[in-house]
């Protein structure tokens, strides 16, 4: 075989065998392309952490028996022992399962306000269908915390002076402070069933703004921060699964701290002598860590349809709607109107003005897990 040959059959042989190895790279290449499936995208947030949605919701004096029956539907997880203590102090802690039942919606929709209650410039906008309606969202925020990483919620308006007695069985621990704010600390620990536990401290923040030197990140910076009486002996721990949530409100025991809690009067004064000058050191012990949080713009849609308050970010970083008075529906149907039947007129009388406004009656505090993500692998 000549050279002249013999190059000629390997040029042919090496091009044969790179057309092969392109088609057949083609052909992997389609077939990959082919078998790829739904990818999901991943989690922001970081690992071992819990996604949680806290609102605090208003509601006015007329809606308290629209309140007692929902509550009635709603589900007890805590142990007998834990419920009694609480609820000798006047709060009740129960889980949702779902939060987008009529019951709920109804309780919680805006309403339109009704013009006999308004005048001046109230009155020219309702006139006009300008008039925003009155929105049940007093605080709402996102928040994404590691295991064992706690953040607080105001839960009340702040009073001049207030006083108060924890029940512990047949003891008594009364205590009174002035410019108090309730909050309520919560820590969240991700469970490897994919459930979450939820720790809940009230705590009674009071006195003036104090200032201090802390870490903010990687720098230091002066933070504000008031005393505070950690209430140990109504602490609770409860379980929940993704998506339900967990319901903190008062009672119908008056006079005790879940009124306090949660009464939405503001600027409630109260010079009531306590009846002990004693109180639990437990109880006493203030709160001297800080911690930092993610809260971003959330649309509250999608914690309650019915509740579409624009969000505003206060002095203690909330994502509040519009704080505004609530009424229940049943009002609007006292309006003026004119009785028809099958089209004949039977009564036209016109009612008297009910110029009373809803007041602020009570708020509670809603928590709903949206997310957990699993520790990473060992």
């Amino acid at each position: 075989m000549s050279a002249g040959k013999f190059i000629s059959t390997v040029a042919i042989w090496l091009a044969l065998a790179a057309a092969l190895t392109n088609f057949g790279c083609r052909n992997l290449k389609v077939n990959e392309k082919r078998s790829d499936g739904i990818v999901l995208p991943k989690s922001k947030m970081e690992n071992d952490s819990v996604a949680v949605r806290v609102a605090v919701v208003e509601l006015d004096d007329q809606q308290q028996t629209q309140f007692a029956d929902f509550v009635e539907t709603t589900d007890q997880k805590l142990p007998l022992e834990i419920r009694q203590r609480l609820d000798d102090n006047g709060l009740r802690v129960s889980v949702i399962s779902s939060i987008n039942t009529p019951d709920i919606q109804k309780m919680l929709a805006p309403r339109i306000q009704d013009p006999r209650w308004l005048d001046g410039q109230e009155l020219e906008l309702a006139e006009a269908g300008k008039l925003e309606p009155i929105y049940r969202m007093a605080s709402h925020r996102h928040v994404e915390k590691k295991r064992g990483q706690s953040f607080t919620v105001e839960v009340s308006p702040v009073r001049q002076k207030s006083s108060w007695v924890v029940y512990v069985g047949e003891s008594q621990f009364p205590d009174r402070a002035s410019l108090a704010q309730c909050h309520m600390r919560i820590t969240s620990w991700p469970m490897p069933d994919g459930s979450v536990r939820l720790q809940f401290i009230p705590e009674v923040h009071y006195g003036q703004n104090l200032s201090r030197i802390g870490v903010d990140g990687t720098n230091f910076a002066v933070q504000q921060r008031r005393d505070v009486k950690e209430l140990r002996a109504l602490s609770f721990e409860i379980s929940v699964q993704p998506g339900e949530t967990v319901m903190v409100a008062p009672t119908n025991r008056l006079e005790r701290i879940g009124d306090l809690f949660f009464n939405a009067k503001v600027d409630v004064v109260d010079d009531t002598e306590p009846a002990h000058a004693d109180w639990m050191d437990s109880i006493e012990r203030g709160l001297t860590t800080d911690s930092s949080e993610l809260t971003d713009d959330v649309d509250t849609s999608e914690f309650f349809p019915m509740l579409n308050a624009e969000n505003s970010t206060s002095e203690s970083n909330f994502k509040a709607g519009n704080e505004l008075d609530a009424s229940s529906e049943s009002e609007l149907e006292s309006l003026d109107a004119a009785v028809l039947v099958q089209g004949e007129l039977l009564e036209d009388r016109v009612l008297e003005p009910d110029r009373r406004r809803p007041e602020p009656w009570q708020r509670f505090l809603l928590v709903r897990v949206t997310e957990v993500t699993p520790p990473p692998l060992r």
